[in-house]
């Protein structure tokens, strides 16, 4: 696995509803639409806490440990693939400030080149979001933000993790604010062997092996600007990355020449304009990515880049203290090139319109929201989404949701125009998505209680899958009805006892996700549990704090995972645990954390995927360590 060295750079902002759009002294990138969309679904927020303490990691383990997603994993350094309520990797919307980074070509972001490091609030929410974050939002969206502070003075902080295997990895960050500027830049490094020994269970005997051609090696940077002039705000972003990465064999392969590069530059412009009851902004992104396949062993050298321009207006009204209504227009035009394409690159322009409205009773007691959507593509094709939630208040301490979507995904460019085996008729999937929650809280002097159950119920018409046709060669097909239910339960608790503080995060979840259809020829499928998916999940994570030290553990168990949709074959449950302690406090004047990790404390033996190893137990080191601060700014209240 490539860890990056991270920490976010900037404070804790505030959000308000009832009396302004904006916090004025910090500015989230996106933070509209999610105002208005967070009514009757199920959100988790990962805490500042878990970001710096996980800031070496990629997005794809984080959020597995903290929510409980599962997440479909290659193997260390390999493709990371996320997975809500038992919908597949292509129905999770990965947003970066609101910009989906899904690739036009196959439609998923692998999550094991998303490093921590670099986003300063990172959201996960469940369900259905088509209508407000368009293409593929079915199974849920997670999102990744970033945060602007002004009047903050200078910053520096350097960075250094070590671990196991050869990994060593270094970042280093700097920031500037003013009243009326805010610039940042945050510079990572990283390369790993991954040369990890695990037992090839493939093999007669199980002989115990080591990975062979599995290093990495990522540089990365980005770059925020913002300024701010009476009710102006201009803000820009700039995320480059390159990473190489070789890619083992599988443990019934001898071995792997294949090699992969992902080069992506990716860009944010965005004007904004508040004045009193209105928020009127205009964003153009770009997104270019280049990815390079090479397998010398077949002859093979494949290079797809693809390439997006967006321009977006949205605005948002608060026509009362109660409720606000948000309305926009997008357009933008998604190029893929590539030689496995019948023309070597193919094209296409899409446009939507969007509103949303929110609105609360005069006593707090109800929450309501909507959220239309119309998008069409140049080919023709178009989708119509919408969603509606409710909450109210049965008591101070219980909320109870609910919520109901109409979603929907876009075919992508492999499924239509693949050589050999794309299909160009292939028809858009459809999802409809039903939420109902209950939700308590209890705060006492020392103490925080909190519990949330969520039942959900969702299909998806018309699933793509792909298929051997006649002639033997594979292509994509509408013949699939997918039915997921479950129910996920969380529970939280933190305690404090003079200078100690106790704190306990728990999540666990039934999820049942069947084939209610299916192609002729594979009716042992019907009614069974979809392959990688595991009906069974839990995860804990206790933590002890003092003023200067902590320790803690994460544990996470996986039940059963069928791998043939007939269930004739399937990996085992397995349970992880691993654990950590860590000190702060300040050397020469500046602040200085150390922690100390084991990953896989148990030394368990386990495969996500079938035949590709993971690591046994593993330690790591990271030295974080404040090089320069401004004297002048003024602490933030936590």
């Amino acid at each position: 696995m490539c860890f990056i060295v991270g920490v976010s750079l900037s404070a804790k902002g505030q959000e308000v509803f009832a009396d302004t759009i904006i916090d004025l002294k910090s500015v989230e990138v996106v933070a509209k639409r999610r105002m208005l969309q967070e009514v009757g679904r199920k959100t988790t927020e990962v805490d500042s806490a878990s970001l710096a303490r996980n800031a070496s990691q990629t997005v794809g383990q984080l959020v597995s440990s903290e929510t409980g997603i599962a997440v479909k994993s290659y193997g260390w350094g390999a493709l990371s693939l996320p997975s809500f309520r038992g919908s597949g990797s292509s129905h999770t919307a990965i947003l970066w400030n609101g910009v989906p980074l899904a690739s036009s070509s196959n439609g998923v972001v692998d999550m094991n080149l998303l490093s921590v490091a670099f986003f300063d609030r990172i959201l996960v929410q469940h369900g259905g979001g088509a209508s407000l974050w368009g293409n593929g939002a079915i199974g849920g969206n997670i999102q990744l933000n970033n945060r602007v502070i002004f009047g903050q003075g200078w910053q520096g902080r350097f960075w250094i993790h070590g671990g196991s295997f050869l990994n060593l990895h270094t970042g280093f960050g700097t920031s500037y604010s003013n009243d009326r500027y805010s610039g940042g830049f945050r510079l990572i490094h990283g390369e790993a062997q991954n040369n990890f020994p695990y037992i090839n269970t493939a093999r007669a005997g199980m002989p115990k092996e080591y990975l062979q051609h599995a290093s990495s090696r990522t540089n990365g940077w980005v770059i925020d600007q913002a300024f701010r002039i009476g009710a102006h705000r201009l803000l820009l972003l700039i995320w480059g990355q390159y990473t190489h990465r070789q890619l083992p064999a599988s443990m019934i392969m001898k071995e792997s020449q294949a090699t992969q590069e992902d080069a992506p530059i990716r860009s944010m412009l965005e004007w904004q304009w508040t004045l009193r009851k209105i928020q009127w902004s205009v964003k153009a992104v770009g997104l270019s990515e280049w990815l390079m396949y090479t397998d010398p062993s077949i002859s093979t050298a494949d290079t797809t880049h693809t390439r997006t321009g967006l321009l977006e207006s949205e605005l948002t009204w608060r026509i009362h203290p109660q409720h606000h209504i948000q309305g926009g227009v997008n357009a933008g035009r998604y190029i893929a090139a590539t030689p496995n394409y019948t023309n070597g690159e193919v094209s296409e322009n899409r446009a939507a319109i969007f509103s949303s409205y929110r609105g609360q009773s005069k006593a707090g007691i109800w929450n309501w929201s909507a959220a239309t959507r119309y998008a069409r593509v140049s080919n023709g094709q178009y989708m119509f989404t919408y969603r509606f939630g409710g909450e109210v208040k049965l008591k101070p301490k219980f909320i109870l949701r609910g919520s109901l979507s109409r979603d929907g995904r876009q075919p992508t460019y492999n499924e239509r125009y693949w050589v050999p085996g794309g299909n160009p008729d292939i028809l858009p999937e459809r999802g409809w998505g039903r939420e109902l929650g209950l939700h308590w809280r209890m705060n006492k002097v020392k103490s925080a209680y909190e519990m949330d159950v969520a039942w959900f119920n969702s299909a998806i018409d018309q699933w793509i899958i792909w298929l051997p046709a006649t002639s033997g060669i594979w292509t994509p097909r509408n013949l699939v009805k997918v039915w997921s239910r479950g129910v996920e339960v969380s529970v939280n608790f933190e305690k404090s006892f003079g200078k100690h503080s106790l704190f306990l995060k728990t999540h666990g979840q039934w999820v049942r996700s069947t084939q209610e259809e299916t192609q002729v020829g594979n009716e042992t499928a019907l009614g069974k549990q979809l392959p990688y998916v595991p009906e069974w999940m839990a995860g804990a994570g206790p933590e002890w704090r003092n003023k200067h030290w902590s320790a803690g553990c994460a544990l996470q168990y996986q039940g059963i995972r069928y791998t043939a949709p007939d269930h004739t074959s399937s990996l085992p449950g397995y349970m992880m645990a691993d654990a950590f302690t860590g000190w702060r406090g300040h050397a020469w004047g500046r602040e200085l954390s150390l922690q100390l990790r084991c990953n896989n404390i148990l030394d368990k033996t386990y495969q996500v995927m079938t035949y590709y190893a993971m690591p046994g137990r593993n330690f790591g080191i990271n030295l974080f360590y404040q090089i320069f601060k401004s004297t002048s700014e003024k602490p933030e209240t936590p």
